[in-house]
C-alpha cells in the first residue's frame, strides 16, 4: 500500500457568501486560497482533484480534474465527496480519497498520511481530524468502497458528512488543542484578514 491516498479532493464548491465572493479566489497573503491548498494537498496524494460546479477552466492552473457534485449541484460538501468517490472507484477501487477544505489552507502537511495510517490501524473505512474536542469532518479520508453510501446520502434528506463517517466506522485522529491554528476555518473575510496579519 502506498503511503499516499490515491486521490485528493479540494472541496471548493462553497458560494462564499460570508466572504463576499467565491471562496477559492479569496486572497490570503496575496494568493488565492485555492493556490495555497493545491500546494499543500498536491504532495500528499497520488492525484489531485477539485470539487466545484464552476467551469473547469477556472482551475486549470491547479488541477486537470474538476468534479461537479453528484447527483446534482447544490448538495453541499457531500455532493463533492460523492463525486470524488465515484471518480476513485473507476481508477482505484481499493484506494482512498483524502479531503481538503479550501478554507483550511494551514492543515498539516502530513495530514493525509496520518489519517491513512490511523484508518488502516483501526480497520476503518474512514478517518477525520480531531483537534481538542472539535471534530473536523471535512479534514478527512474515505475508502472508495463508500461511493454508493455517499451517493445515497447526498440524494437523501440527511446530507451531513457525519452520516458518511458513521457508515465508514471512521476513526477520529487526535491532533491536540495546540493544533487549533492549523485547523482554523478561514470562512469569513475577517478570518482571512486575521490570518494574514498573524
Amino acid at each position: 500500500m502506498s503511503g499516499r491516498p490515491a486521490l485528493g479532493l479540494i472541496l471548493a464548491g462553497g458560494a462564499g457568501q460570508r466572504m463576499g465572493g467565491k471562496k477559492p479566489w479569496r486572497l490570503l497573503e496575496g494568493k488565492p486560497l485555492i493556490a495555497h491548498m493545491a500546494a499543500l494537498a498536491g504532495p500528499q496524494v497520488e492525484r489531485l482533484a477539485i470539487a466545484s460546479n464552476g467551469p473547469a477552466a477556472e482551475f486549470a492552473a491547479y488541477s486537470d480534474l474538476v468534479l461537479a457534485d453528484r447527483p446534482a449541484p447544490g448538495l453541499g460538501p457531500l455532493g463533492g465527496i460523492a463525486a470524488g468517490l465515484a471518480e476513485l472507484t473507476g481508477s482505484a477501487p481499493e484506494g482512498w480519497l483524502a479531503l481538503f477544505p479550501v478554507d483550511m489552507p494551514r492543515l498539516p502537511p502530513d495530514l493525509a498520511a496520518r489519517l491513512l495510517a490511523a484508518a488502516t490501524r483501526a480497520g476503518a473505512r474512514g478517518a477525520y481530524a480531531l483537534c481538542g474536542a472539535n471534530g473536523h469532518y471535512l479534514a478527512a479520508l474515505f475508502h472508495a468502497s463508500l461511493a454508493a453510501n455517499a451517493l445515497a446520502l447526498a440524494a437523501g434528506p440527511d446530507r451531513r458528512v457525519r452520516a458518511l463517517h458513521a457508515a465508514a466506522g471512521s476513526v477520529a485522529l487526535q491532533f491536540g488543542a495546540a493544533a487549533a491554528r492549523a485547523f482554523a476555518d478561514l470562512n469569513t473575510a475577517e478570518a482571512i484578514s486575521s490570518a494574514s496579519a498573524g
